[in-house]
């Protein structure tokens, strides 16, 4: 029963992270909250309280073009990936940012979802993001931690649209060894420094 139960999971996940690669994830939300209820951990029981990590995209920025082979060491968990995960990325990275992959495409960023614990995102300090000064917030925000004018405009794309409108958020971040610990990534090149962040939304109803 208890492989029955696993190979169902992945066969729903597969089918999941293929309709989110096709642009139809909003029809599928349904199964992306039974994945969420589903999700395995060891042992083999069911893990509620499961949350999607949205766009953490992953940016390279080598002295010099490199060749770099990108791993995940939990990559059951993922739900989408481009350019598609099959068990490594391999890329050819170039200082200004650019990858390119094994057959010649060409990305800003290896782009990744997953599963991950809600607990693993701490809710003690944050950033209050008000809808009527949501883009400017970010800016301020982002430009604080360190990221560039390109990895800003990518995180204020998708987010400003992602979140609802007319909406006050919360936003808790959760730095480098936490995400390490949540989705553990590997890299055949070892960088010089590597800034993981991740940031949890919750709605602000002024208390």
């Amino acid at each position: 029963m208890e492989d029955w139960w696993k190979k169902s999971y992945y066969d729903k996940l597969n089918f999941y992270a293929q309709m989110v690669r096709e642009g139809r994830e909003k029809e599928f939300e349904w199964l992306r909250d039974q994945l969420l209820n589903m999700a395995p951990h060891t042992g083999g029981t069911v893990l509620p309280n499961n949350t999607e990590a949205k766009k953490p995209n992953i940016y390279l920025y080598p002295e010099t073009e490199t060749g770099i082979t990108v791993t995940f060491e939990k990559p059951e968990y993922l739900t989408s990936s481009i350019p598609d995960y099959t068990g490594a990325w391999t890329v050819t990275a170039s200082p200004d940012g650019k990858l390119t992959d094994t057959v010649g495409n060409s990305y800003g960023y290896l782009f990744y979802e997953a599963l991950v614990k809600k607990k693993a995102f701490q809710t003690e300090k944050g950033f209050l993001i008000p809808a009527d000064n949501r883009d400017e917030t970010f800016r301020r925000i982002l430009t604080a931690y360190g990221f560039n004018e390109q990895e800003t405009a990518d995180f204020i794309e998708y987010w400003s649209d992602y979140l609802k409108g007319g909406t006050d958020y919360l936003m808790y971040p959760m730095l480098t060894d936490g995400v390490d610990a949540a989705m553990p990534v590997s890299f055949s090149v070892n960088p010089d420094s590597i800034t993981r962040i991740w940031f949890g939304f919750a709605h602000y109803d002024g208390s």
